[in-house]
């Protein structure tokens, strides 16, 4: 049984901090510019809100947003999820597994992939694609409907037992040394070659490699422990990961990378393993990759903002990416999603568990569950499958805001509230994104609070010529019957109504 319980020590980070356009960061290392690098972001540091001239149509009582759509942050790369341990299990469904497909890549617009490497896991046999080949198949026939490609980010848990002290794919190990006691990072860079022209090969093109899931945490599963210095016990994470670099350079098609892909989303543990790769080899990383399971308070969305203003400040020209996590409910990871958005100047947000095995539930811990048994009589749900609640905190980002939009100012004003002026709180939050072209506008707002409240938007030169407001009232939490539901659009004061614990993604079509 592989199941994804981490236990290990989260920071209680108190934060409160006044910010208009927030970034966010990183620690201690500041990184050149990366060429291969599409941010476009500069984290803004100022502590003061910038005072504006008060609009003229204010509605007395509403919640003020103000939207600047000339002030660009970051470029979205995409949102998505891992297909991983039991994504198998889809197979059960027969006829219904198409619903599950549609629901993530035609409805919920999941552009990213994150696949568990097998490569030569079985010295007999060669890994056998299927899986991953046909969740690929699935997602580019279902995406490209919209003019999108997948993108693929494969994650290594652990290399081939060969390439281990250990000789086991599960727990303790390490890069495997030569007959000197030399680490043989090269060899490891030729593993990662091979696979990557083989997942091609097989119908699996990979655009994306991390070369280890977690160095920071020594698993019962499949592991590889590195560490940020060579030592007797631990090879070096920096020095193995520019050995892959160079090698699969040599593939038909060279992989960007990202990296750490640590548990820790914590400023100074990221900074210790790519200090030595940003001086040395900064050509070779494409995004700084990070979990949050370590560097702020589970249950408490705020505590992560510090550290996630760290990264933005230290890594300002490479992409940010949160490559997994999956604790808490339906509003905790709306929260997460929106702050790492607006803090971290985050391009890439990727969910644990796009599909998991049974028991589920809408609490559960993944987007798709699938019932346990192999036929319908043994299916809990009557197609087999259930839809949690954290799909659809995935879903109000991800369905409208596509690759290429780009993040620009919010300013919530929550004077009312007998609060400052401020961008978010974990009750109140909001984050706007426009599309290229600059014909729509994509807005996520939050009502955490404990009472309905009117917000209105103040656009300035940016006109409406329709609107279309999804909304989640959470208030009954995961029994709500009103998860991800349209329920018109904005009036004609661009005002909406959001009720009690509530997330609202608004659309807005303009003829700028």
């Amino acid at each position: 049984m592989f199941i994804k319980k981490k236990l290990c020590l989260l920071f209680a980070l108190a934060v409160s901090v006044s910010v208009l356009f927030a970034g966010c960061g990183e620690d201690k290392k500041t990184t050149t510019e990366n060429a291969e690098s599409e941010a476009t972001d500069t984290p803004e540091t100022t502590d003061t809100p910038e005072v504006t001239e008060s609009p003229e149509n204010v509605v007395e009582g509403a919640l003020q947003i103000d939207v600047a759509s000339d002030r660009e942050f970051q470029k979205i790369r995409g949102f998505g999820a891992g297909y991983t341990y039991y994504s198998n299990y889809l197979y059960w469904l027969e006829e219904y597994k198409d619903e599950v497909y549609d629901l993530l890549f035609k409805d919920a617009n999941l552009t990213i992939l994150r696949f568990k490497n097998g490569y030569k896991y079985d010295e007999e046999n060669d890994y056998d694609t299927k899986v991953e080949r046909e969740y690929y198949e699935k997602a580019k026939e279902r995406l490209n409907e919209d003019g999108l490609e997948p993108e693929v980010l494969m994650s290594s848990w652990s290399p081939a037992a060969y390439l281990k002290t250990s000789e086991s794919l599960y727990g303790e190990g390490t890069i495997v040394k030569d007959k000197d006691g030399n680490y043989e990072y090269e060899k490891l860079g030729e593993y990662w070659r091979e696979l990557v022209d083989y997942y091609e090969e097989n119908g699996v093109p990979i655009d994306y490699i991390s070369i280890q899931n977690e160095p920071d945490y020594v698993a019962a599963y499949e592991s590889c422990t590195l560490k940020y210095m060579e030592t007797e016990e631990a090879a070096c994470y920096a020095d193995a990961f520019m050995a892959v670099y160079d090698a699969t350079r040599e593939c038909n098609n060279p992989p960007k990378m990202v990296g750490p892909d640590t548990m820790s989303c914590d400023s100074g543990d990221i900074a210790l393993l790519m200090s030595d790769i940003i001086t040395k080899k900064p050509e070779s990383l494409s995004a700084i990759a990070h979990h949050l399971y370590v560097g702020g308070e589970e249950g408490n969305a705020r505590s992560f903002n510090s550290n996630f203003r760290d990264i933005a400040m230290d890594y300002p020209d490479t992409e940010k990416w949160m490559s997994e996590y999956y604790r808490g409910n339906f509003m905790y990871t709306v929260q997460l999603i929106q702050n790492s958005l607006v803090y971290e100047n985050l391009n890439a947000y990727i969910y644990w568990g796009g599909v998991w095995k049974g028991p589920v539930g809408k609490d559960m811990e993944n987007l798709i569950g699938i019932d346990s048994g192999s036929t319908p009589e043994e299916w809990d749900h009557e197609h087999g499958y259930v839809i949690g609640e954290k799909y659809y905190s995935m879903r109000h980002f991800s369905e409208y805001i596509l690759p290429g939009y780009i993040r620009v100012g919010t300013n919530v004003d929550l004077t009312s509230l007998g609060e400052e002026t401020t961008p978010n709180t974990d009750e109140v939050s909001c984050s706007a994104y426009v599309s290229p072209e600059k014909d729509r506008m994509v807005i996520v707002a939050v009502n955490d609070l404990e009472e309905a409240k009117t917000y209105q938007l103040q656009l300035g030169d940016y006109n409406v010529s329709n609107s279309n407001i999804i909304l989640t009232d959470y208030s009954k939490g995961e029994d709500t019957e009103e998860f991800y539901k349209e329920v018109g659009s904005l009036d004609e004061n661009n005002c909406f109504e959001m009720p009690a614990h509530s997330v609202v993604t608004i659309v807005i079509d303009s003829e700028n």
